[in-house]
């Protein structure tokens, strides 16, 4: 349920702007997609993230809560071209989280110099003038129980408040999957 939570308030936060000249096909969305990974003393969780900004020395990561949290590591993976790339460091910038509600977010980075010349897309945030309709064609891209990376695609059924719901839910395990 946590997962749901997240894609649907990641929703308000992620997309693929009407502004743009071209929407963004399903592959660049997997190329701004990783596979988060984070190990505490007693276990790991594996989740999803989605690029969402970058400065000069570092890419930012939308991922959730609860799959970074109470961590001593994280790491991520990026999938390019059937390529995975190795584990790379990241840092975790930003965590919000409140037990029994959707909000269940985190920011982590990766330096740029670890990358090499495997840099990710980065898929801005929407602006706070971005609205979603009933009808809306939405998808992403994430990585189920720590697989290989999964696109998925739906429409929007309902937009109520803060909630939206849609058709074609992303599979269980998709923590931190943006929907654009």
């Amino acid at each position: 349920m946590k997962n749901l939570l997240f894609i649907l308030l990641s929703f308000v936060l992620l997309s693929a702007s009407k502004l743009q000249a071209k929407p963004l096909t399903l592959k660049e969305v997997t190329e701004a997609s990783c596979r988060v990974t984070s190990i505490d003393e007693f276990s790991y969780a594996r989740g999803s993230g989605t690029v969402v900004n970058e400065d000069d020395k570092k890419y930012y990561i939308l991922t959730n809560a609860h799959v970074v949290d109470q961590s001593n590591g994280v790491w991520v993976e990026f999938f390019k071209d059937a390529k995975k790339s190795f584990f790379i460091p990241a840092k975790i910038e930003l965590i919000r989280y409140q037990n029994n509600t959707s909000i269940d977010l985190a920011i982590i980075s990766v330096k740029k110099t670890l990358l090499g010349k495997q840099s990710p897309r980065v898929i801005p945030l929407a602006s706070k003038e971005f609205k979603i309709n009933e009808g809306d064609y939405i998808f992403g891209a994430g990585y189920p129980s720590g697989n290989w990376a999964m696109c998925w695609e739906g429409r929007i059924n309902d937009v109520m408040r803060n909630t939206v719901t849609f058709n074609a839910l992303p599979s269980p395990g998709q923590s931190g999957t943006g929907v654009l």
